[in-house]
């Protein structure tokens, strides 16, 4: 099951298991779950539905009484996916943690507050086995995107790994750029004004690192 549960799905299962943790889910975490979906991006399958009064239906699991099953699930596939996915449920956690729950101070977390919130933030980092140093990270704001940016050779082989893009185009795109966050940064149309570089390559490197 873990293998099929799309990324997406896991980390809005996660979050949605924070906001029920408290055995309910109010009407402006709700609010701040529909907003997810529609502002943030986080696209979710036909498996994973949340209904107006806050229930989630999810893989064939459903309700609160199945929360633990959904937190299992959520976490076994983002263990087995790229370490970004899981840096990146984090940071989602950390927001909503920080919204709903008031996030307490870096060196107040590394006490285990016993409540609920705190409970579950907790077996949650360790499940998901995110480093100290990306925590204290994302507890500083940094991107996800820039955590984990790739460059020199990996960046070079995933750009190569792209459609019509050849060792000459790569190069010209490394003179401009650091690593993945750049990348991800920029627009099509600086990328368009890379030498060999045309709209295709532009929307693939877009696509790609977006």
């Amino acid at each position: 099951m873990a293998k099929n549960l799309d990324i997406s799905d896991a980390i809005f299962g996660l979050i949605w298991c924070m906001a029920a943790v408290d055995t309910k889910v109010d009407p402006i975490e709700i609010k701040y779950l529909q907003y997810l979906q529609k502002e943030k991006q986080i696209n979710l399958t036909k498996n994973v539905i949340l209904q107006k009064n806050g229930t989630l239906s999810f893989y064939r699991k459903k309700g609160i009484k199945e929360a633990k099953s959904i937190w299992e699930m959520c976490c076994n596939r983002l263990n087995a996916s790229e370490h970004l996915h899981r840096t990146k449920a984090i940071a989602e956690i950390f927001d909503f943690v920080y919204i709903f729950e008031s996030l307490p101070k870096y060196k107040e977390l590394q006490k285990k507050i016993k409540t609920p919130e705190s409970t579950l933030l907790f077996n949650t980092l360790e499940k998901l086995d995110v480093s100290e140093d990306i925590i204290s990270q994302l507890y500083n704001g940094i991107d996800p995107y820039q955590i984990c940016a790739t460059s020199g050779a990996e960046l070079t082989s995933a750009l190569l790994s792209l459609p019509k893009m050849t060792s000459k185009k790569v190069n010209q795109v490394m003179k401009h750029f650091n690593n993945s966050f750049e990348i991800r940064k920029s627009s099509i149309k600086s990328l368009c004004k890379i030498d060999f570089i045309d709209i295709e390559d532009a929307i693939e490197i877009h696509k790609y690192f977006f």
